[in-house]
């Protein structure tokens, strides 16, 4: 009925040096390979189309050459500026390189301006622009977008 408890001390357990495997076993994760996201630089893509449109390499030779993918190579509407992915931004490269300009010149100034402030300078720009509407302001995802860009 009662089963006898022991109370000998119990045996010591092997560790091993190795770290045990996080690995889900019968999930969906088991069977996915883990991939990285974009592992070249836009300069090697810059290089590559370089080389593809002297007709110095084919294609195939570049995406050995430089590691990128065959797709990325053979797509007809390769921007060599575009580094991102997802839609494009609402200011282009020199728009918002003239923005930082201003803001550049204003910190020589020793004048910072807000976040507040900024986004609406950057609205009045893009309605100046015409981009957008004096009706729509830009949000804080434009805003932390354009900080890390």
């Amino acid at each position: 009925m009662l089963e006898k408890i022991s109370l000998e001390k119990p045996e010591p357990v092997e560790m091993t040096s190795e770290p045990m495997s996080n690995k889900v076993w019968g999930s969906a994760a088991e069977s996915r390979r883990p991939t990285q996201y974009r592992q070249y630089s836009p300069t090697a893509v810059t290089n590559a189309m370089e080389k593809i449109r002297a007709k110095e390499v084919s294609i195939y030779k570049a995406f050995k050459i430089y590691n990128i993918p065959e797709t990325t190579l053979l797509a007809e509407r390769v921007d060599i500026e575009t580094v991102r992915s997802g839609p494009s931004t609402l200011l282009t490269l020199k728009e918002e390189a003239k923005l930082v300009q201003h803001l550049k010149y204003i910190a020589t100034l020793g004048y910072g301006y807000t976040r507040s402030e900024l986004l609406d300078i950057a609205s009045d720009y893009t309605y100046e622009c015409g981009k957008r509407s004096k009706d729509k302001p830009l949000s804080r995802q434009w805003y932390s977008s354009f900080l890390t860009r």
